[in-house]
């Protein structure tokens, strides 16, 4: 990543910086105005008294005085990776905006290596595509979902390629990626009424159900 942007983002400030430089057309969000002159007709972003293109740069300058160095940043940052925020940049280069966490080595055999690892943004699908155009005799199979069950991924390289595809999540593809079968909620509904039976029946021991597997999280994760 282009090393250099300590405190960049897409913030107003940023984008008031822009708006001073005359870049407002690097600004990422679309529902912001683009020039001075379009945010002097935005009458709920000027005080009232402001008239002229001058007054709304003092302004601007007094309400944000760092805006201005911020945005040479971010301009600088364009330059060189044609993104303005780090973050965009995380994703088109490597599909998540930061490193992998919480790998494991699963199986570590002759010919065969298998991991696993979360994601906070997403499958790396970059970071595959590159493996497979400089190890294009590499198999490499993916399976990844997000835990919270809102998606699922599988891929293969091949051809100095790498392919893949999302769906619906399913059990089986839950166990492979996590290395066990899913929790759901039913099951702990069911648990609960068996254990509210067995309190009512007097001679037996009060059981407390504790689901053998924990919740499933908000990362996505890979295999």
């Amino acid at each position: 990543m282009p090393g250099m942007l300590p405190g960049s983002d897409p913030s107003w400030e940023l984008h008031y910086g822009l708006l001073i430089l005359g870049r407002g057309d690097l600004c990422e969000d679309t529902y912001c105005p683009s020039t001075l002159d379009q945010m002097l007709g935005f009458r709920f972003l000027c005080p009232e008294g402001i008239a002229t293109i001058e007054a709304l740069k003092e302004h601007l300058l007094k309400l944000h005085p760092g805006c201005v160095a911020r945005a040479e940043r971010a301009i600088e940052l364009h330059r060189q990776s044609s993104h303005i925020d780090p973050y965009e940049w995380s994703i088109e280069h490597w599909g998540t905006d930061a490193n992998s966490g919480s790998v494991a080595i699963v199986e570590d055999s002759p010919g065969r290596l298998e991991c696993r690892f979360d994601t906070t943004g997403g499958v790396p699908v970059p970071i595959f595509k590159k493996l497979a155009a400089e190890y294009p005799g590499l198999p490499i199979e993916v399976a990844a979902l997000d835990e919270s069950g809102f998606g699922a991924f599988i891929g293969v390289t091949g051809d100095g390629d790498f392919c893949g595809t999302y769906g619906e999540p399913a059990d089986g593809l839950y166990e492979l990626v996590c290395g066990h079968p899913p929790y759901h909620e039913d099951e702990e509904e069911d648990a609960a009424d068996i254990a509210a039976a067995m309190r009512q029946r007097p001679g037996l021991a009060c059981w407390t159900p504790s689901p053998s597997q924990p919740a499933r999280g908000g990362r996505g994760r890979t295999a």
